[in-house]
């Protein structure tokens, strides 16, 4: 079982019945194609058989010498090459087997002319429908008949009473007889069957090698470097550090390692420097070991704050220009926190998080979000906006690896107030419903739809900042 969960496995195991299905639908279609063209062929070469024994009996009776068809006949029954080869009468017994039609002749010329020729042979079945079509229809047919010693293609063609037979033979009757060829097939079908067999044999060979080729090339360039990811994320998840993953090759799965490695690598470097990390590998909360670098546990008012607008990442990244802007929108955005008493946590791509404590922390909160409202409403079409979510509850907060003083806001209610911020719209400022409470008196809200909250199991109540009072 272990080894059919491999993907190898699968993948050599799903080509090789697609490659002998293939192979023996194909040969089941050659065989086909050569059953029919070897009935073509017997039956083309019966057709000549047939057409010169036909033009033996003409001439021998044009040439009044019956006795040399009769000899040929007879000579072809004991050859193993010509047996195949037989004269019928249209009732179906073999001809110049009592010499009937010998004295039938004479008598029709009144006179003792042709001397009768008796050579006993078998009667044709008269119940053999080809035969009776061949007379009746005066028309020339192929079978073939399956029989005790196998497959048998029997030819039928009747000679027709020509005129210039009419003197001798009369003219009550259209058909004077039938030649009849036969050829076995049996000994064609089981040559044909032993090269079948060999086909499929060395398809079955070639299946197996190009199996094998292509299961070690799925190892070495795909499974490879995927294994090499595997373990890659594997020692990343593990907290060891991720090494250098070697791909020679330039394909994409060799490219997707290497981009693999490159972000397993990020990962690992901001894990490193992550303040969650080091809070929850640190004792009793606490970060290194100076007395500065502590987690506290506090009751805030968080404010996120999101800068869009900003004009797309172009083939060399981000303009110069573009660059001082945003530079500039985030000292405008952190000189009006400091303003208002509060900590800048975080700055994150185009936004920043802080939080206010303390009396009227909430109020402070609401009148920086107005300030840099204000500050980004009176710019123009096209220019960076800004989306912003206030709320308030308790948070952890703590220095950035290397800082030292309170850098960093984690906790449920940072976490919703960034859920927050990326549902207000633009330079709008959304507000909880615990925030709006603190604000009653302090400043004009009003409600709006309802934020889903987890998955939709949860309806929870926001708010519009509209002024400060």
């Amino acid at each position: 079982m272990r080894l059919f969960h491999r993907l190898s496995f699968r993948i050599s195991i799903a080509m090789l019945l697609v490659f002998l299905a293939g192979t023996g639908s194909l040969l089941a279609l050659l065989q086909r194609t050569q059953v029919r063209s070897l009935h073509e062929i017997k039956g083309v070469e019966l057709k000549i058989d047939a057409a010169l024994a036909a033009r033996l009996v003409q001439n021998s009776m044009m040439a009044e010498n019956p006795g040399f068809a009769a000899q040929w006949f007879s000579d072809a029954a004991d050859d193993p090459l010509l047996s195949r080869v037989a004269l019928h009468r249209i009732d179906g017994s073999y001809a110049f087997s009592d010499g009937s039609t010998v004295r039938e002749v004479n008598g029709i010329l009144g006179t003792q002319r042709f001397s009768p020729v008796e050579m006993p042979g078998n009667s044709s079945d008269l119940s053999d429908p080809a035969f009776r079509y061949a007379v009746n229809r005066v028309n020339e047919i192929t079978t073939r008949i399956e029989g005790a010693k196998g497959s048998v293609l029997v030819y039928h063609l009747p000679l027709i009473n020509q005129p210039r037979c009419t003197r001798c033979h009369g003219t009550d009757h259209v058909v004077r007889g039938v030649v009849r060829v036969t050829a076995p097939l049996e000994g064609e079908y089981r040559s044909m069957g032993r090269r079948m067999i060999a086909a499929m044999i060395l398809c079955v060979i070639m299946a197996s090698v190009l199996v094998l080729v292509v299961t070690i090339v799925v190892r070495r360039e795909i499974l490879g470097p995927l294994r090499s990811i595997g373990n890659a994320v594997s020692r990343a998840a593990s907290g060891e550090a991720p090494a250098e993953m070697r791909v020679p090759a330039a394909d994409e799965i060799s490219l997707l390692a290497r981009q693999s490695g490159r972000l397993i690598r990020r990962l690992a470097e901001r894990r490193d420097t992550s303040p969650m990390d080091r809070m929850q590998s640190a004792p009793n909360g606490s970060v290194g070991s100076g007395p500065d670098e502590e987690w506290l546990t506090i009751e805030a008012t968080i404010l996120a704050v999101s800068l869009r607008g900003i004009a797309a990442e172009g083939r060399d990244g981000i303009s110069e220009e573009t660059l001082a802007s945003i530079g500039e929108s985030l000292a405008l955005q952190g000189d009006i926190i400091r303003n208002q008493e509060g900590v800048i946590a975080a700055v994150a791509g185009y936004g920043l998080t802080a939080y206010f404590t303390g009396d009227g922390g909430a109020l402070r909160a609401l009148r920086a979000a107005e300030a840099i409202r204000g500050a980004f409403a009176g710019r123009g079409e096209g220019a960076p906006y800004v989306g912003m979510g206030v709320h308030a509850g308790t948070v952890t907060v703590g220095p950035i690896a290397g800082g030292t003083g309170p850098g960093a806001v984690i906790g449920e209610a940072a976490d919703l107030c960034a859920r927050l911020c990326a549902s207000a719209g633009r330079n709008t400022i959304i507000l909880s419903e615990r925030c709006n409470e603190m604000a009653q008196g302090k400043a004009v809200t009003s409600p709006q739809a309802p934020l889903s909250l987890r998955g939709g199991r949860v309806q929870m109540n926001i708010y519009t900042l509209r002024r400060v009072l």
